[in-house]
């Protein structure tokens, strides 16, 4: 697989790795919390409904970008714009920083990357959407 086609395909993945990882913090700090109760995965789903917009608005221009691209042989890492490389390394050195720093209790991780972190997922999904309307 070449082309568009690759670099579709490599920037969902590089979005659902970066989601799976900031999810993944949030669910270990969920386990490290004594009782979860009902409030915190509310909480979670409020964080996701609030950096959807962005996130997703990021995602469906850089598909865009990539589906009406014409030059078909471009390198690879030329999958994702500078803007998105940089929103990808930065949430996620982020997530890691803050979560391995102690300055944000553990359910304020849990609650804010969890959120985060599926918003990443879903993200990355719309690259394998897109990826499947251009092998139609």
């Amino acid at each position: 697989m070449t082309g568009k086609p690759a670099r579709l395909l490599l920037a969902g993945c590089l979005w659902l790795l970066a989601g799976g990882v900031v999810t993944g913090l949030g669910l270990a700090a969920y386990g490290t919390l004594p009782r979860v109760g009902w409030l915190r995965p509310v909480l979670s789903l409020v964080v996701f409904q609030v950096a959807d917009a962005p996130f997703l608005f990021l995602a469906w221009t850089e598909t865009r970008r990539l589906r009406w691209d014409t030059q078909d042989r471009r390198p690879l890492h030329q999958a994702l714009s500078l803007r998105t490389w940089l929103t990808l390394a930065g949430v996620t050195a982020a997530a890691l920083w803050l979560a391995r720093a102690g300055w944000i209790p553990p359910d304020g991780v849990a609650v804010v990357w969890t959120g985060l972190g599926a918003t990443l997922l879903v993200g990355g999904v719309l690259y394998f959407v897109a990826l499947w309307r251009e092998m139609r």
